[in-house]
């Protein structure tokens, strides 16, 4: 098809379409078996689909880390508005609002070392001081400079007992795990190469 040159095609637009248009459509499709009648998972709101396990973890890992924007947040908080729950859902709740090994996310000493430290603060609070500092307790004195604080672990086991756990400055807590064989923290105080 040839077009002469300034003619307008209407490509991708939508022509509205008049009604004795529309009843002609729908006696032609009258009787016309759907595509999709009788197929598990292709229907519009999916109903009776069964995901598979693999399929599920896809889902997971894809919306891992992924935030809600506050637009999107105050809609969802508008469409709940007024909507009862069910016993079903009160009960999640319940399960999921329990705290430390009541709570149905609880992992025990399975739990990650961010998770864990995490964990500490939660319980312990800030770390504000250094015990070496107040009272030396190691073969080495406290340089009384640092003015950061961190939870740092007596036995290295990384367990959920509190009582394993010591405020150190930045410092103590470096010189701490060089000694015991944790940590090469650079030139100054040798390679943990040589300390071994």
């Amino acid at each position: 098809m040839v077009f002469l040159k300034g003619h307008k095609v209407n490509i991708g637009k939508k022509h509205p379409q008049t009604d004795e248009t529309r009843k002609k459509i729908s006696k032609t499709l009258k009787g016309n078996i759907p595509w999709n009648k009788n197929k598990r998972g292709y229907t519009t709101k999916k109903k009776g689909y069964i995901m598979s396990e693999e399929t599920k973890e896809k889902l997971r890992q894809a919306n891992v880390g992924k935030k809600l924007s506050k637009e999107i947040r105050k809609k969802i908080s508008l469409a709940l508005k007024g909507k009862k729950q069910s016993t079903k859902e009160r009960k999640m709740r319940s399960e999921i609002a329990k705290k430390g090994d009541q709570s149905i996310f609880w992992k025990g000493n399975k739990v990650s070392y961010g998770g864990l430290h995490y964990w500490i603060r939660k319980n312990l609070g800030k770390a504000k001081k250094c015990k070496n500092r107040e009272k030396q307790i190691f073969d080495f004195k406290c340089n009384k400079k640092s003015k950061r604080f961190h939870w740092a672990n007596a036995d290295h086991k990384y367990n959920k007992n509190l009582i394993d756990w010591m405020s150190l400055c930045n410092s103590c807590h470096k010189l701490y795990d060089y000694k015991k064989h944790l940590s090469n923290i650079g030139s100054r105080y040798g390679s943990i190469k040589n300390k071994i």
